[in-house]
């Protein structure tokens, strides 16, 4: 019996506590994100792999870095520094913007070394069959 006394009194607690919140208006509290978690160095093989990858990416920002690798921007600021004074990006705008936008740089296009005569092997194709054919 005293268990059907103590739910009962619950329920009327309840009931009372929501006729009194019922009344108020409930605000939402947003939606909560994720914190991140993100990386405060380079592991080695993430940072062979983002000296290779970046230079050949055509629009690169600090927040693409940093999700992408899962470093923070701070790092990602500082790696990408890095490549632009080695040559392999280059700032484009103004620096003292809040967003810095990086662009690849234009490698020169590689000219095919020329053969003897000045020739080309483009148009020469390949013989196949048996061999001494011909001689």
């Amino acid at each position: 019996m005293s268990k059907k006394a103590k739910v009962s009194k619950s329920k009327a607690g309840q009931a009372a506590k929501s006729g009194a919140k019922a009344a108020k208006k409930k605000w939402s509290k947003g939606k909560v994100s994720d914190k991140l978690d993100n990386n405060v160095l380079f592991p080695e093989d993430v940072y062979t792999r983002f000296c290779t990858e970046v230079p050949k990416m055509k629009f690169i920002t600090l927040s693409i870095i940093s999700e992408k690798y899962k470093v923070r921007a701070t790092v990602a600021t500082r790696a990408l520094k890095q490549l632009e004074k080695e040559g392999k990006v280059k700032l484009v705008g103004d620096r003292y913007k809040k967003i810095l936008i990086w662009t690849r740089t234009a490698e020169p296009v590689e000219k095919p070394a020329a053969t003897k005569g000045g020739k080309s092997d483009k148009g020469k194709k390949a013989t196949k069959g048996k061999k001494g054919k011909g001689k």
